[in-house]
């Protein structure tokens, strides 16, 4: 039997931009169709590969991982003949997993009960994706539910910087022909796990005061 605190933060776990009310969730008419849809989304990736992606998503809401390579997963599921799974499936699938996990490191459940409490949330939910979750959650064993805050991140983190200089030809910040330009492209590991890339262009003032920024918030870091 669920209790309060756990049975609400269970359902509010599940995917969407929205919130989602515990009454649409037990079965009631109306279900948001991001939840519904990320479940049986789960239930259509193998069972392996949905094994995979549960460690992947499980080893980050641990802290263990920077980041869920959405993109990787998705590449895998295609090199695995898997179709009519899309990418924004696979972020709605890991969105649901960081959810699940979250709520059942934060209320020390068993792998038993996460899988029926599952279950009791969703019918949508398959019995092979509910026996992965349960064998997944079982093999990584406990966690203090007092570490748990540490491992989630209040913004996104900073993975990998990369720039380039190149000429104008045409662009949207240099529309001087032949003036020089910098392509900066920065990776970052966003709140929900998911990895991201962010490119945008500056001149080369630009990225002269962006340089010494960086520098004096290293300094500041470091004699903090």
């Amino acid at each position: 039997m669920l209790n309060g605190n756990y049975k609400r933060a269970l359902y509010h776990s599940l995917p969407g931009h929205v919130p989602v009310t515990m009454a649409p969730l037990l079965g009631a008419r109306g279900l948001p169709r991001g939840p519904c849809a990320a479940v049986k989304r789960a239930g259509d990736v193998p069972s392996d590969l949905f094994a995979e992606m549960s460690c992947a998503v499980l080893a980050y809401v641990r802290g263990e991982s920077l980041a869920v390579d959405t993109g990787a997963m998705y590449e895998r599921l295609i090199s695995c003949g898997v179709e009519g799974i899309g990418e924004q499936s696979v972020q709605e699938v890991v969105s649901l997993l960081t959810g699940v996990f979250r709520v059942a490191t934060q209320a020390g459940t068993s792998g038993e009960q996460l899988a029926l409490d599952l279950a009791g949330a969703s019918s949508e939910w398959t019995r092979p994706a509910l026996k992965v979750i349960k064998h997944v959650w079982d093999n990584a064993g406990p966690v203090p539910a007092t570490q748990w805050p540490a491992s989630l991140p209040s913004a996104a983190r900073l993975l990998d910087v990369r720039w380039k200089v190149g000429i104008s030809v045409s662009s949207d910040r240099c529309r001087a022909l032949n003036a020089p330009f910098v392509t900066l492209c920065l990776a970052l590991a966003e709140k929900s796990g998911r990895m991201s890339t962010r490119v945008f262009e500056m001149n080369l003032t630009q990225f002269q005061n962006f340089s010494r920024q960086l520098k004096e918030m290293s300094s500041a870091m470091d004699t903090a």
